[in-house]
Order: C-alpha cells, then sequence, then structure tokens
C-alpha cells in the first residue's frame, strides 16, 4: 500500500505541471478536446491495466495505469494547445509580482483546505456507517448514494461549461448579456436539478 501511494503520489507530482494545458484549453472554451482527451485518458488506462493485470503484475497495475492515463491525457493536451496556437507569445507573460503570488497562494491553500475536506466529508459517511451498521450496510449505501453523485455531476457540469463564457463577458463588460445569460443557466441547472430528483 506504501509504494502505491507513493508510486500514484511521484506520478501526480511528474504531470502537475501538465494540467495547466487543459486550463488553457479551457479558458479557450475547447471543452471538445478536454473531453476527447478524457476519452483516450480512460482507454488507455484501462488497456494498461488490464494487459499489466494479465501479465501479473498485480497492483501495481494501477500504477502503470495512471501513468499510461497521466501520459495520454498531458500529451494530447499539448497537441491540442500546439496545433491551435494557444500559447502566450515571448514577452507576453509580464513580471512575476510578489504580492499577486502571495494572494493566489492563499487562495490555493483555501481551495485545498476546501476539497480535502470534503473528500473527509464524503469518506467519513461510509467509516461511520460500516462502524455503526457493518459492512454490508455501508456496501448497500455507498452504492445507493452513486446516483446521487452522478446526477450532481450531470447537473454541475451546465455550470462548468458556461463559467468561462461568462468569465469573458465579464471581462469585457456586457453586463446585459451577463445577467441575461446567468439566468438562463441558472433556470436550467434548476431544472435539470429538479428533474434528476
Amino acid at each position: 500500500f506504501q509504494v502505491l501511494v507513493a508510486g500514484q503520489c511521484a506520478l501526480i507530482g511528474l504531470f502537475f505541471a501538465g494540467k495547466i494545458l487543459s486550463y488553457i484549453l479551457q479558458a479557450h472554451q475547447r471543452f471538445d478536446l478536454i473531453n476527447y482527451t478524457q476519452i483516450v485518458q480512460l482507454a488507455a488506462s484501462f488497456a494498461a491495466q488490464w494487459i499489466a493485470f494479465h501479465a501479473g503484475f498485480g497492483l501495481y497495475s494501477f500504477l502503470l495505469a495512471s501513468l499510461c492515463g497521466f501520459l495520454s491525457g498531458t500529451v494530447l493536451n499539448l497537441l491540442g494547445v500546439w496545433r491551435l496556437k494557444l500559447f502566450a507569445p515571448a514577452g507576453a507573460a509580464g513580471k512575476a509580482n510578489l504580492n499577486i503570488f502571495k494572494r493566489v497562494f492563499s487562495f490555493g491553500t483555501e481551495m485545498f483546505l476546501l476539497t480535502l475536506g470534503l473528500q473527509l466529508h464524503n469518506a467519513s459517511q461510509v467509516i461511520i456507517v460500516s462502524r455503526t451498521q457493518g459492512l454490508i450496510a455501508a456496501a448497500v449505501w455507498s452504492i445507493a448514494t452513486k446516483t446521487f453523485v452522478l446526477a450532481f455531476q450531470f447537473v454541475q457540469r451546465i455550470f462548468d461549461y458556461s463559467a468561462s463564457a461568462l468569465g469573458e463577458m465579464i471581462v469585457r463588460g456586457e453586463r446585459e448579456t451577463l445577467r441575461r445569460r446567468y439566468r438562463d443557466v441558472l433556470l436550467l441547472t434548476a431544472l435539470v436539478g429538479v428533474f434528476t430528483c
């Protein structure tokens, strides 16, 4: 287990810089390329894990699958950004500013703590149910709540895909269009949320 966790952490750290590529595509509203990349990542991970299990790698097949997924995702995102010429031109990055770095780092710290709290909140439910009701009840709980998580992700995606366009309207100062589009997104999200419940 320690080797698997250390290997997974090493892979995440190794490919961390490549995450910026998907954010560049997202900023340019190329969600199609992001989704295609995720499909290829899933297929590459599944194929690598399948082959590694048959080759007798055992639990280390998970590490090989993660490596193939990270590698294929980073390469495809890099190709997408490069072919669309989305990299900033030389000299357009500006100068480093320690004050802005501190503010962004502080925001990142808060987002990390929020995500960690959310993970602990979601994981603690199964732990509490298993300790009080037993493992069978925990399995039923885990499976029964998957539908809600799936519905939540489906509803959340509506705003996720709209965020880049709404941010662009804020930057351009298109307040009336922003109000109208935000109202439409909110209405659609609420309707889909009611429908999925």
